[in-house]
């Protein structure tokens, strides 16, 4: 029995704090608001970021492959490297977007700090905000760039 009433005196607890919690109702309603968003703001990150490292595997194979072309290009007569300057071009360009975009996600993962004004919650939202820019950048360079990649290298693939 005592047991009972011990399990029921905390759900009653638990329960009447969890009311005391409703919008509008709550003194710390603003702290929460900023919470959310600085919560709302890094699931956004975490989400580039985790896209961004899935496609890190293929911008390394497509640079692996770049380059062998181009070393492959390399090794013909002169007179054939002449004919290919502008594929060469070509593929020199598209090597440098994918080491760019893959340099941009290693340097911003060393630079992001995750707990960063912890404790001032204003300043944190401002920092989550920049770096939510810098991911989607990132991002969309990496799919560009794999873009670019996928379409070039067509040309190569018999």
């Amino acid at each position: 029995m005592k047991k009972l009433f011990f399990f029921l005196s905390v759900f009653i607890m638990v329960y009447g704090s969890s009311c005391n919690n409703t919008p509008g109702s709550n003194s710390n309603n603003a702290r929460t608001r900023t919470k959310n968003k600085a919560d709302s703001l890094m699931d956004d990150i975490m989400a580039d970021h985790g896209t961004g490292m899935a496609k890190l595997n293929k911008v390394s194979a497509a640079q692996g492959l770049v380059q062998h072309i181009i070393d492959s290009i390399g090794k013909l007569p002169e007179k054939e490297r002449k004919l290919l300057s502008a594929p060469i071009n070509d593929l020199d360009s598209l090597l440098t977007q994918l080491r760019s975009a893959e340099n941009g996600m290693n340097q911003w993962m060393d630079a992001f700090n995750m707990d960063s004004l912890a404790n001032k919650p204003d300043e944190r939202i401002q920092y989550l905000e920049s770096e939510r820019k810098k991911t989607a950048k990132i991002k969309e360079e990496l799919i560009s760039s794999l873009q670019k990649a996928d379409s070039l290298l067509k040309k190569y693939r018999r």
